[in-house]
């Protein structure tokens, strides 16, 4: 049996728009765990996600499916990041962003920071996945990501350690 877990849902069919994480998410052996969203499986009239982004430490056991922002994708990802550290057993898909996409190429605008991540790729099962750049800490605190609109997120180096983040929903 697999347990899918993430920051804000285990295992999702439905849109999740201008969301964010924060903690730790960690599985089992051949568990799914990402740091916004374990799983997240096209629905039928699902956009995916986007403007979102995750910060926490991410890991797994054995056999574990593992990525710092979804764990297990198979849908549309949007405008998004992560930067928490990910870890894994033997045998897993880790992924900085995502451990592994089935779907088809569909990721837009998405970026996980390889310094913090550990991880020097973005998908787990595809090292050189469309959609997905990597960037240093300091590349993200430089200035917005491209595809980034400027009516939805904000940067301020007194705020979200100087990282991107959502206007209408500012980190504490």
């Amino acid at each position: 049996m697999s347990w899918y877990i993430g920051g804000v849902a285990g295992q999702i069919t439905a849109d999740v728009e201008r969301s964010y994480a924060t903690g730790t998410v960690m599985t089992g052996d051949n568990g799914v765990s990402g740091g916004l969203v374990g799983r997240q499986i096209a629905g039928q009239f699902s956009i995916g996600i986007s403007n979102c982004y995750a910060t926490g430490f991410v890991s797994g056991g054995a056999g574990s499916t593992v990525g710092g922002f979804i764990g297990l994708n198979d849908a549309a990802v949007r405008v998004s990041y992560s930067i928490g550290a990910v870890a894994s057993g033997s045998g897993n898909a880790v992924g900085g962003l995502i451990g592994n996409d089935e779907g088809p190429s569909d990721l837009t605008d998405t970026y996980f920071d390889t310094e913090t991540s550990g991880q020097s790729h973005g998908v787990g099962n595809d090292t050189a996945y469309p959609g997905v750049t990597g960037l240093t800490t300091a590349q993200f605190q430089a200035g917005m990501p491209e595809g980034f609109d400027l009516s939805v997120w904000a940067e301020n180096s007194n705020i979200n350690g100087g990282l991107p983040y959502l206007l209408t929903l500012p980190p504490r």
